[in-house]
């Protein structure tokens, strides 16, 4: 395809510095090379950007969409890719004036910057001043607070000692007799009922030893290994038995279990 061709070599000649690719307006036949895939990929892969001005303002082609600006006319692509002297003076007039706000507003901030370091920046000797000051103060603040607190801890101790005068100290002590006859009573009742349950425990104990039933002609009987024998039919005959009686004990051999 010539335009492919032409596009090509344009990128490899590199004479210019904006590649302008358009027709005149026409029927779709007549814009039909414009869609054709080797026409976009050419236009795609050019190195040089292509402005495509291709038809009339209503008419689209591959090529609009792929080419790095898209003019509805031929005229106004040799107007976007040589734009006025006014044109340019205004626009390079408008960033100018952005560069000069830009610039500006940096200078003042680091004006203040600079202000606030000064005030920051302050000899040894007036920063030994502040400090002291600053001591000072809270020497003073400290001292006020010592005071004010030794002030209520001594009306805590007066109205304390005035409740202990007079009749409140003979009507303290009063109760604190009372207190003292409950609580003697109290452990008396406590020690006496501890002492009704330990004798009771005690017969307890007495009726549950295991001597006494002996004494009264019992025996424990065990084998050998220390189990003990509670039914006579766990038994065969010629098995060995210890007998413990209320005073020593025996070794038994079974003859014939009843």
């Amino acid at each position: 395809m010539r335009i492919a061709a032409a596009l090509a070599t344009a990128n490899r000649r590199a004479e210019t510095q904006v590649l302008i690719l358009c027709r005149g307006g026409g029927s779709i036949d007549d814009l039909w090379a414009f869609n054709e895939e080797v026409v976009a990929r050419a236009v795609a892969d050019s190195d040089i950007p292509v402005i495509a001005g291709v038809g009339h303002e209503t008419d689209f082609t591959i090529t609009d969409f792929v080419a790095d600006l898209r003019a509805p006319t031929p005229t106004a692509a040799a107007e976007l890719a040589a734009p006025s002297r006014q044109t340019l003076l205004a626009e390079l007039t408008r960033h100018a004036r952005a560069l000069s706000r830009g610039i500006e507003q940096a200078i003042a901030a680091r004006r203040q910057r600079l202000d606030w370091a000064a005030r920051e920046l302050v000899t040894p000797r007036q920063r030994l001043a502040d400090q002291r000051r600053r001591l000072a103060d809270l020497s003073t603040r400290l001292s006020m607070a010592a005071t004010r607190t030794g002030q209520a801890s001594r009306s805590r101790l007066d109205r304390a000692a005035l409740r202990l005068r007079g009749p409140a100290l003979g009507a303290q002590r009063v109760h604190l007799g009372g207190l003292a006859q409950r609580h003697a009573r109290g452990a008396r009742t406590q020690l006496l009922a501890a002492a009704q349950r330990l004798a009771a425990a005690q017969v307890a104990l007495v009726h549950l030893d295991p001597l006494k039933v002996l004494a009264r002609g019992y025996a424990l009987v065990r084998t050998t290994d220390g189990r003990t024998v509670r039914d006579a039919a766990a038994l065969a005959q010629g098995d060995a038995l210890e007998l413990t009686l209320a005073r020593g004990g025996v070794l038994v051999r079974v003859e014939k279990p009843y």
